[in-house]
C-alpha cells in the first residue's frame, strides 16, 4: 500500500501488519479505511491502526461506499458483503449467480455488477437486495 499527498507525483510506501494481498480500498473523510483482497481478506481500521477480520474462503476483487448507504464488497462466487458499521461487521448477499463479479459501480440509487461468463446485473434499490436481475445470454 502507498500513499501521495502531491497529486501522485511521488509515492511513500505505507507498510500494514499483514502478508496480504489487497485488491481495493476505501478511505473515508474520517480516516477510517476498508480494504479487501485475497483468501477472504477484509482489512478495517486507520493508517496508523489496522486489523484483519476474518472474511469468508472468497477472493474479493474490490470495495465500494456509496453515501450513506455502508460498503459494499464484491468478488469470487458472485459474493457481495455489505457492513454498516464501517467494515466490522458483514452481512452476506449472494447474487444468483457463480459467475466472479470483477466490478460493482453506483449508479441513480442503485448497482451494476459485471463479471465473468457475461455477467451483468443490476439492483434498483441501492445494492440493499439480495437478487439482482441477471441479464447475460
Amino acid at each position: 500500500m502507498a500513499e501521495t499527498v502531491d497529486g501522485g507525483v511521488t509515492w511513500s510506501r505505507l507498510n500494514l501488519p499483514l502478508n496480504r494481498t489487497i485488491r481495493g480500498l476505501y478511505i473515508g473523510a474520517d480516516g477510517e479505511l476498508a480494504a479487501v483482497g485475497l483468501k477472504g481478506t477484509i482489512v478495517v481500521g486507520t493508517l496508523g491502526n489496522v486489523r484483519l477480520v476474518r472474511g469468508s474462503p472468497y477472493d474479493f476483487k474490490g470495495i465500494v461506499a456509496p453515501s450513506s448507504k455502508g460498503l459494499f464488497l464484491y468478488g469470487a462466487g458472485g459474493i457481495i458483503r455489505h457492513s454498516n458499521d464501517g467494515g466490522r461487521s458483514w452481512d452476506e448477499k449472494t447474487l444468483d449467480t457463480d459467475s466472479t463479479i470483477n466490478s460493482l459501480a453506483q449508479c441513480s440509487g442503485g448497482f451494476w455488477a459485471v463479471g465473468e461468463h457475461g455477467l451483468l446485473s443490476n439492483s434498483k434499490d441501492a445494492g440493499l437486495l439480495v437478487r439482482l436481475n441477471l441479464m447475460s445470454a
